[in-house]
């Protein structure tokens, strides 16, 4: 009995980090009270970026709780890369 051997080549895929242009009009559609999805659509991304993109920059608690802000979201993102090694 022969065993079939498939090689599996991982293909390099191209990720590109949200511009602050982008996180703006995440704002404003996000204010406007569109989708993720429109939103996806209108920005050209895909829409489990808006998803990862809202998970991490909106307050769950405190004051300001469930807003999106662009401001804040690119002081995160700059805290995060600060720490990446």
């Amino acid at each position: 009995m022969k065993l079939k051997t498939e090689i599996c080549i991982a293909m390099s895929k191209n990720y590109f980090q949200l511009t602050l242009v982008q996180k703006y009009q995440i704002e404003a559609l996000k204010d406007a009270d569109y989708t993720q999805r429109s939103i996806a659509k209108i920005i050209g991304v895909d829409r489990s970026t808006i998803c990862r993109e809202l998970k991490r920059n909106v307050h769950k608690r405190c004051t300001g709780a469930k807003i999106y802000s662009a401001e804040k979201a690119q002081i995160k993102t700059a805290a995060r890369h600060k720490i990446k090694p």
